[in-house]
């Protein structure tokens, strides 16, 4: 009996099955802490689904098993490991996505000239099936090790830790971060733009203004995971950030940072208004741009960004300004309900346990919805060409915009907290592509700026960089000095 199923498993023309589910061990190999049973269980849907549609539509053309088996492994075999095709693609000087249109042909020509033989077929399936026993077993190897975190800053503060006052007395932590927003320095170099009547602002409400504030990285996921670590990253940064090890990694060191750990062993309230899922608490919304869960798990594929892209792309094409207007809206409606519900929820904030809520908006991050008066910038959105000053003055506006949405949240932040609360402000890097200098410090140039009430043990310092932010911030809360790293940029 054992040996007839393994012969049929052998001889089975459906080697298209063995493929998806080694796909679908991989990524789960691969971002293995970071995918739940649910996402995972639903891609296997997904693709399944995808396959078995396609399988009979062709069926039905009246095409033979044998082609359409062939041509729908090639073709979800590109669609899933698009992100090759990117990195061929990129230094080759070709649109990834004409590349990706003449591999599909090249395999829909292959498959009427190609015989699978069944010699060949057992092949495949020996092969598919061995390579997921592989990846079941790095699998279990995992779970049943699983990699420690960098605790160094949480070790190192861990004395002043055991020796805080009571709870009560701890001040609630609010960490903003505003993704993609440019330093003044670079906003004044490279976009002529004068931005000390927000700076001022700040001031004014007696917020700590860093000048030449700079990211240690120029890319999101980096920059969170060293902020949220009040460290370096130990992965190389001269790698890829968009290679899926790395990824996946770094979406780890999130994960598991020690700054939620801390703020967790004080006994805070921890909100978590950002597109991450981190320990004690989950993500509040989803992000394209940094994606988790089942986008995650399929991060680097055509399909994801076929699901993500084509809807916009339609209504383009079919000139409907109005439903494509209101889809960028409905996008970016998410920043103004985190900043309300921040609000809200110090309105009614009891004085017995401090909160730490870490606040992650996508602004001035593109697609720059908005102008300078907070009207959707349809001139700008509705375009099909990328144009560079016209990209360059839909940021510059968005940024504006930025400011005073920012600068009444504070105000009534500050005034709902009774000015009892320590306020961070950073971005995480500043713009990258809409400068043409060949200053490679232009996306290191960030914002950072900080009120802290009295007593302030130590202060924010001209030229500090992101990875201090949270070494300061637990010298003011504990009233410890705790030990500053260098301030470096790492150039990737």
């Amino acid at each position: 009996m054992g040996k007839m199923v393994t012969a049929k498993l052998l001889r089975n023309e459906f080697y298209i099955i063995p493929f998806i589910l080694f796909f679908i061990f991989h990524r789960w190999n691969e971002t293995f802490g970071l995918v739940d049973i649910p996402a995972l269980f639903l891609s296997f849907v997904l693709l399944f689904g995808f396959f078995f549609s396609v399988y009979f539509l062709l069926r039905f053309l009246f095409l033979k098993k044998e082609q359409i088996i062939f041509i729908l492994t090639i073709v979800l075999s590109l669609l899933l490991y698009y992100f090759l095709i990117v990195k061929i693609s990129y230094p080759l000087g070709i649109n990834s996505r004409v590349l990706l249109f003449l591999f599909v042909l090249g395999a829909i020509f292959l498959g009427f000239k190609v015989r699978i033989s069944a010699k060949l077929n057992a092949y495949f399936n020996v092969t598919l099936y061995i390579l997921i026993v592989f990846e079941l077993i790095s699998i279990t190897i995992k779970y049943t090790n699983k990699p420690s975190a960098d605790d160094s800053f949480l070790q190192l503060i861990q004395p002043q830790v055991q020796q805080t006052a009571k709870l009560a007395e701890l001040p609630s932590v609010y960490f903003i971060l505003l993704d993609e927003y440019t330093g003044s320095e670079m906003l004044l170099k490279h976009f002529q733009y004068n931005n000390s009547a927000f700076t001022e602002k700040l001031e004014s409400m007696n917020f700590q203004v860093v000048k030449n504030a700079r990211s240690n990285y120029s890319f999101t996921l980096l920059s969170v995971s060293s902020v949220l670590n009040a460290n370096y990253l130990s992965h190389s940064p001269n790698l890829s950030v968009y290679d899926n090890d790395l990824y996946y990694k770094w979406m780890m060191c999130v994960k598991n940072n020690s700054v939620f750990k801390s703020f967790n062993q004080l006994g805070y309230e921890i909100i978590n208004y950002s597109p991450f899922d981190i320990h004690y608490a989950k993500r509040e919304y989803k992000s394209g741009h940094l994606p988790t869960g089942i986008s995650l798990f399929f991060h680097g594929t055509a399909l994801k960004e076929f699901i993500e892209l084509f809807p916009f792309f339609l209504q383009r094409r079919l000139g409907n300004k109005e439903k494509l207007l209101k889809m960028f809206a409905q996008n970016t409606s998410v920043n103004a309900n985190l900043l309300n519900s921040i609000l809200e929820k110090t309105v009614n904030e009891s004085d017995a346990k401090p909160t730490f809520a870490y606040v992650h908006l996508m602004m001035p991050h593109s697609p720059f919805v908005f102008d300078s008066s907070g009207n959707i910038n349809e001139g700008f959105l509705t375009i099909t060409d990328d144009n560079y000053e016209r990209m360059k003055d839909a940021y510059l506006q968005y940024l504006i915009y930025t400011n005073k949405v920012i600068g009444n949240f504070l105000a009534k932040l500050k005034e709902n907290t009774k000015g009892r609360a320590v306020i961070l402000l950073i971005s995480d890097h500043a713009i990258r592509g809409l400068s043409r200098s060949n200053d490679k410090l232009v996306p290191y140039n960030s914002l950072c700026a900080g009120y802290f009430p009295d007593p302030v043990t130590m202060k924010l310092y001209d030229g500090m960089s992101n990875v201090n932010l949270f070494r300061v911030t637990f010298s003011n809360i504990l009233n410890r000095r705790i030990e500053l790293l260098k301030d470096s940029l790492v150039l990737h």
